[in-house]
């Protein structure tokens, strides 16, 4: 019997394990949250708390768990304080069928309202569930430090802050060609006179 879950309205609220370095353990998550689904829970929200990021590991789990409650008629919600892990959760697209709520009052407000399966996208379901089904999160930006100087750090999928980024990587190979221009340039010039 799992002892990290409780009941709130319509929705069984599952609080995100976590590993010994403090980070989601998602192995761990999608194991209870598949044992719940077998014990006949719908609709699943998952706790995250005070996290404030969520490695691609635990946006794979979000989706097989979801795909499972789906199966069954169900939901997957997850309850997010902080900005950080709600963006992990847009960027992937995931918000398009799990639904998001910020705290645990818009959560039991849904439930008494039975609006447990609208998400924030306006697409049909199977649309949505075609894309994450096929969607497999393979490389995690959660490891990168933090450096406000740079651009694309605190939003890696920033598609702006990506392009700016590529503009500057142009210049520094432009700048290299020519350099190496002007070295063989000037090793041809020596040779000659």
């Amino acid at each position: 019997m799992l002892k990290n879950y409780r009941e709130v309205g319509k929705f069984d609220v599952l609080e995100a394990p976590r590993n010994p370095i403090g980070a989601f353990a998602s192995e761990q998550f999608k194991n209870e949250a598949l044992e719940l689904v077998e014990k006949g829970t719908k609709h699943l929200v998952v706790n995250l708390g005070d996290l404030d990021f969520l490695y691609s590991d635990a946006l794979n789990a979000f989706s097989t768990v979801h795909q499972k409650l789906s199966d069954n008629g169900g939901s997957l919600g997850v309850l997010a304080i902080d900005e950080l892990a709600v963006k992990s959760i847009e960027q992937a697209r995931l918000d398009s069928i799990i639904k998001i709520y910020r705290n645990e009052a818009e959560m039991l407000t849904a439930s008494v309202r039975g609006v447990v399966t609208e998400t924030s996208k306006e697409k049909s379901k199977t649309e949505k569930e075609e894309k994450v089904k096929s969607r497999v999160f393979t490389q995690s930006f959660n490891s990168i430090s933090v450096d406000d100087n740079v651009k694309g750090v605190r939003e890696p999928f920033n598609v702006d802050a990506l392009e700016s980024s590529s503009s500057v990587s142009s210049l520094l190979i432009v700048g290299l060609v020519l350099v190496f221009i002007v070295v063989v340039a000037a090793l041809v010039w020596h040779f000659l006179m």
